[in-house]
This record gives structure tokens, C-alpha cells and sequence, in this order.
């Protein structure tokens, strides 16, 4: 028996006739009798033409078809999400969303808009990110003790240092600086 009971595809307020232009809103609807793996849920919006004609001469007849692909998007519903957005020395990750003015006459007139994407990561289910990160420094006679509230952060968080200096070197100091390195493993 399958643990799939139903799939099904719903317009907003049942509507399935649209006029160019308008808004498509809808939702995909999953109902399970138990449990079921799977690796994520999709929906895919397509549009495109298609036209065949036959044209007879004497014995033969030759078949013409055409096709054009209005637009092809398949979105991610549920399942593993795209990777976190990310800029580094070499390479990264970035999204944007271009509009374009397609002028049969003259250069098109486009727009790139970039955003970010971040991962939902539950810090809390990673055994690692409760660990505190600590960094003793020392060079006599100084000695440098900081330290993170945890050891793992996502994009956008404010990391909160904490730290004991101990100058025994005689000499006031009047500034100190702090710099994070991220270091990027596959």
C-alpha cells in the first residue's frame, strides 16, 4: 500500500482561467497515510506552443511542427533548500532576479536585482556550535584570553567577544583590535 493517499494542486479561490498579467497563487497539497521518505516536494510552472500541419503534394505529404517555450521555473516547495548565500576571495554564492525590456528596435533595458539567501540552520541540533570558542594569545609580557559565547554562528549574527588582557609590559596600551578570519572547507 502507498503512503501517498493524495496530490493535489489548488489555484487560489479555485480559479484555473487567468488573464495575462495576473498573479497565479496557489498551494500544493501532500496527504500521507504514514511516513514516507522523500527528498523534497516540486512544482514546476511551465508554458509553451506547439503546432503541427501536413501539407500533401501528389503521393507525399510532408508533417511541419513547431514549438515555443513561453517559460520553464520548477521551485522547491519543502526538501533541501539552494545554499546560503556567500562571498569569499574565491568565489561565491549569489542570486538576483533580472527584469528585462525586450525592444524590437533598440538595446534592451535590463535590471538585476540581488538577494540574499539564508539557510534555516538550527544551531542548536549541532554539537559542535554549543562549544566555546577560546583563544589564549601571549607575548611576553602581554597575554590575550578571549573567548565567543559559541563556537558556530549564521550570516547576519552578531558575535560577542569577551576577553582579559594582561599587560605586564610597563607600557600603557591605548588601543586593541580584534579580526576574524573565516576559513572555507569543502
Amino acid at each position: 500500500m502507498s503512503a501517498l493517499k493524495s496530490l493535489n494542486v489548488s489555484f487560489e479561490k479555485n480559479m484555473d482561467v487567468f488573464q495575462a498579467g495576473q498573479v497565479v497563487r496557489g498551494q500544493v497539497e501532500v496527504e500521507l497515510s504514514e511516513d514516507m521518505e522523500a527528498r523534497g516536494v516540486n512544482i514546476t510552472l511551465k508554458g509553451k506552443a506547439r503546432c503541427m500541419w501536413v501539407i500533401y503534394t501528389g503521393q507525399t505529404s510532408i508533417v511541419y511542427t513547431g514549438n515555443q517555450l513561453y517559460f520553464d521555473n520548477t521551485e522547491t516547495l519543502w526538501g533541501p533548500g539552494l545554499p546560503t548565500s556567500y562571498e569569499g576571495c574565491h568565489g561565491g554564492v549569489r542570486y538576483y532576479a533580472k527584469a528585462t525590456i525586450d525592444r524590437p528596435n533598440a538595446f534592451d533595458k535590463t535590471l538585476k536585482k540581488y538577494f540574499t539567501v539564508l539557510d534555516m540552520y538550527d544551531l542548536n541540533e549541532d554539537p559542535d556550535a554549543t562549544k566555546l570558542g577560546v583563544w589564549p594569545f601571549a607575548s611576553d609580557p602581554i597575554e590575550v584570553h578571549l573567548q565567543t559565547d559559541r563556537g558556530a554562528y549564521c550570516p547576519g549574527e552578531v558575535i560577542r567577544l569577551s576577553g582579559v588582557l594582561k599587560n605586564g609590559s610597563g607600557t600603557d596600551i591605548k588601543e586593541t583590535t580584534v579580526q576574524l578570519r573565516q576559513e572555507i572547507c569543502p
